[in-house]
This record gives structure tokens, C-alpha cells and sequence, in this order.
């Protein structure tokens, strides 16, 4: 509260509705706006009637509240009656965009199955994997290599399982990338896959991301996923959990090249329509604007 009289600061924006939001709310500022993102909605209400009081307490507070995804928006909902506008993350398509950068890694013959993702349980790395076992014993034949781009406290467990699967020697994990280097990684893949397995992914932006490099993409039927994915038109979507299902949508888009270049176009185009850094940044400012002439 000190800082923010001393700052004097003409907005309050929390981005997070726990943490970030309590210091907003017990400072009394306004105009105060929230931005809630996933695990401070779908996880931190949950867990005892505390914290549920604390986030309702913190939205009460808010003069406006952000979601980046209406899936989240409907979540939110259960912890207030105010209205919600829906903010998605911007992609910089200038950044994020088709180029070739495949000789990095593989041979160019190599058709390249792959994720730019946390190594985390809730984003389902062990179902893609399996998915990848499956249709590489399908098609032994085919230059199929498997690409996870990130770290995270299972690298250990999906290394081991991907041991015991016996595709290590078409398997590449890369540890952590500088964010500047995500682009060249995107664009490495031939087939991006996000099943993550948790509702608390609550947008996706890893795959705006492979999306604005023109890639086609899977991904499963969590939290706000579907939401930012055009079913058969700039990808597929699967049920979480499922590396059955996700090994079907791969081999769907692995033998149809025209398919995979058509999605991966729609889905540049989907970005640049609807989820540029330009326009993301625009209304933002406008929800800015809107607040300094309310107050």
C-alpha cells in the first residue's frame, strides 16, 4: 500500500487472481483490475473454503476482471456475478511465422512429431509419447522422429518411459530453450501435439504459437484448447488421456500432406485475424482507457 502511494500509479492491474490479486485488493486502489489465467481459478478456490473466500473476496474488489478464454470465463463465474471480458494473449506473427529450420536437428526427409512444452504431468507428454510408440510401430518404414522442446520436473519419468518404449533413438528432448530460440523449435516440427491433460490450461498459447509458424496442430479437449483451435480446419482435437485417439489424429494428418498444409495455413491465418500482439494490445489499452474514465 506504501508503494502504491508513493507510485501513484493510475491503474491496479493484478495479473493472477490469488497472489497478485490479494495485494490489490487489501490495497483499496482503484480503478483495480484483474486478470485471472487458470490454476489461480480452476486450483487455488478448490482447495479449502479459504481460499475460495479469498478469490471471491478478490474479485469483489476488482473493478474489472479479464479472463484470457471464455472456458475460463464461465469459471470464474462460479466466484462472482460481475461481468467478464475475454483478453486473449497475443501471438507477435512477425516473430511466429513459417520458415525453415528443420537441418538444426533432422535430416529433411524426417517427418518430425513434436511439442513446445513445460515437462509437467498436467500437460499429458506421456500421452503423446505413447501416441508416437503407436504409430511409429504402425509405420516403421517412415523417418518418424519425436521432438519435446521444454523442461520440468519429469524429464526423468518421460526419458525412462520413453527408454522402456524402446524410441530413444528417435527421441529428442532439449531441455530448456531461450524464448528467443522457441521460433526455429515451432518450426523444426511437422505436426504439433498439445494434449494436456488439465482444464487449468486455460488458452494455449504454445499453440497460437505453432499455429501462426502455419503448423497443424492436435490438441485435446482441455480447458480452453478447443477454444483457440478450429476443429478440421486448423487442426484436430482428441480426448484427454487418450494416446489412442491422439495416435489416430496423427496418423490422420501423417498421411495426408495436403491436409497438414492446409490446416497449418488456416491456422496462420486464424492468428493473425485473432489473436495478433497488435490487436491484443489495442484492447487492451482500451480496457485501460475505459477504466481511467470511469474513476
Amino acid at each position: 500500500k506504501k508503494f502504491i502511494e508513493k507510485s501513484k500509479p493510475d491503474i491496479l492491474h493484478a495479473h493472477y487472481a490469488s497472489s497478485y490479486g490479494l495485494l490489490g485488493a487489501i490495497s483499496r486502489f482503484h480503478p483495480f483490475i484483474i486478470s485471472v489465467y487458470g490454476s489461480d481459478i480452476y486450483t487455488f478456490p478448490r482447495k479449502n473454503i479459504f481460499t475460495k473466500g479469498l478469490i471471491k473476496f478478490n474479485l469483489y474488489m476488482a473493478d474489472k476482471i479479464l479472463s484470457t478464454s471464455n472456458v475460463m470465463v464461465k469459471e470464474t463465474q462460479k466466484y462472482t456475478g460481475k461481468p467478464i471480458d475475454v483478453t486473449p494473449f497475443g501471438i507477435d506473427i512477425n516473430v511466429f511465422c513459417p520458415f525453415y529450420s528443420k537441418e538444426m536437428c533432422f535430416d529433411k526427409n524426417d517427418i518430425v512429431i513434436g511439442t513446445v512444452k513445460t515437462l509437467e504431468d498436467k500437460y499429458g507428454i506421456e500421452y503423446l509419447i505413447r501416441a508416437f510408440k503407436i504409430v511409429k510401430d504402425k509405420y516403421p518404414h517412415l523417418p518418424l522422429k519425436l521432438l519435446l522442446v521444454g523442461k520440468g520436473t519429469k524429464e526423468a519419468v518421460l526419458k525412462k518411459i520413453v527408454f522402456e518404449l524402446g524410441i530413444e533413438n528417435v527421441t529428442i528432448f532439449t531441455g530448456f530453450i531461450d524464448y528467443d530460440e522457441i521460433p526455429k523449435y515451432h518450426n523444426m516440427i511437422d505436426i504439433s501435439v498439445f494434449v494436456s491433460i488439465d482444464d487449468s490450461e486455460s488458452f494455449g498459447v504454445s499453440v497460437l504459437e505453432a499455429m501462426a509458424c502455419a503448423k497443424p496442430v492436435i490438441v485435446s479437449d482441455a480447458g480452453g484448447l478447443p477454444e483457440v483451435v478450429k476443429k478440421n480446419v486448423t487442426g484436430l482435437i482428441v480426448e484427454r488421456k487418450n494416446s489412442v485417439q491422439t495416435s489416430n489424429a496423427i496418423e490422420e494428418l501423417l498421411l495426408n500432406k495436403d491436409m497438414r498444409l492446409k490446416f497449418g495455413a488456416n491456422g496462420r491465418e486464424r492468428v493473425k485475424n485473432k489473436y495478433s500482439l497488435e490487436d491484443s494490445v489495442s484492447q487492451m489499452i482500451k480496457v485501460y482507457e475505459q477504466q481511467m474514465l470511469k474513476n
